[in-house]
């Protein structure tokens, strides 16, 4: 794990250097940030990425709910959820998941039953993403064409049985219960939709800011390759493990995926958005902290 980590961080600087460069080397004009309907712009989109925080909080409750032996409130989960969602940016990606597994006694629930839900969880959001990258503008998903060859393919499948294997060994070992059944079908197909429309939300927000605060005009095939480049960002930051939050590995494959807009419109974009995720995160955690300790519910966040 450690030596994951040193990767992300690696890769995360590199690609912040990268990032750097092309500010220095680029004019970018952040007046247009202090207009008054850029300002309520950025509010009712900082509102809704806290709510799409919640819905993945939801989400992740109902996902832990497939076991039998959670039982903590609605609201622990999502206390739960908010403070483990910011440990993404320290100690970093996917490690805050190994965080959820140290702090599964805080809610009430066993390790076993929070890494099945973790392991189910990245399950639904990278097939909902991948979903939308290829039913959108599936042309740019040829980006990955070049890593694609005999060694690549051998490598992910061994992931992938071996990642079968140890989920069904935890199940098996840890005696989580999962009932299948049709019910259980539509629970799961109701949980990719959720987190298609959460995606689709982040995936329009760089299209906002491009068309209502830089006031770029775009044809439809440019907002597009915005949409796409986005998801596909997102998806590099997330897989890049220990990587803080995917910071700068997002930026960088965002600014070198699209080539029909200025680079210094990309930078723009590709900062303000992270300004605003990060705020976002970081109210979220607030708002339930203080609804934890003034509303008399349990308070799990006093450690990991």
């Amino acid at each position: 794990m450690k030596l994951l980590r040193i990767i992300g961080w690696a890769i995360s600087i590199l690609s912040i250097i990268y990032v750097f460069d092309k500010i220095v080397h680029t004019e970018i004009n952040f007046t247009s940030l202090f207009d008054l309907s850029s300002i309520a712009f950025l509010v009712l989109v900082l509102a809704f990425h806290i709510f799409s925080l919640f819905i993945l909080a939801r989400s992740y409750h109902i996902i832990l709910k497939l076991g039998t032996d959670t039982v903590g409130t609605k609201i622990d989960y999502i206390n739960f959820y908010a403070k483990t969602n910011l440990a993404k940016y320290l100690p970093g990606n996917v490690m805050h998941l190994v965080d959820r597994n140290v702090s599964a006694s805080t809610v009430g629930a066993s390790q076993g039953s929070i890494l099945m839900g973790t392991i189910f969880e990245i399950t639904f959001v990278l097939t909902a993403t991948t979903l939308l990258i290829f039913f959108i503008k599936p042309e740019q998903a040829t980006i990955l064409t070049p890593w694609v060859s005999p060694l690549t393919i051998t490598i992910v499948v061994s992931l992938f049985l071996g990642a079968i294997l140890f989920i069904g060994f935890q199940i098996k070992r840890r005696q989580i219960q999962i009932k299948f059944s049709v019910n259980l079908f539509f629970k799961i197909l109701s949980l990719i939709i959720l987190y298609m429309l959460v995606m689709i939300f982040q995936a329009l927000v760089p299209v906002v800011i491009a068309l209502f605060i830089l006031k770029m005009p775009m044809q439809a095939s440019v907002s597009k390759e915005i949409f796409n480049g986005f998801l596909i960002s997102w998806t590099a930051g997330f897989l890049t493990l220990g990587a803080p939050g995917g910071i700068g590995v997002r930026e960088a494959v965002f600014c070198s995926l699209i080539q029909d807009m200025p680079q210094a419109s990309l930078l723009f974009i590709g900062i303000v958005q992270r300004f605003v995720n990060v705020l976002g995160d970081v109210v979220f955690f607030l708002i339930l902290f203080i609804m934890a300790n003034t509303r008399s519910i349990p308070n799990n966040f006093s450690g990991r």
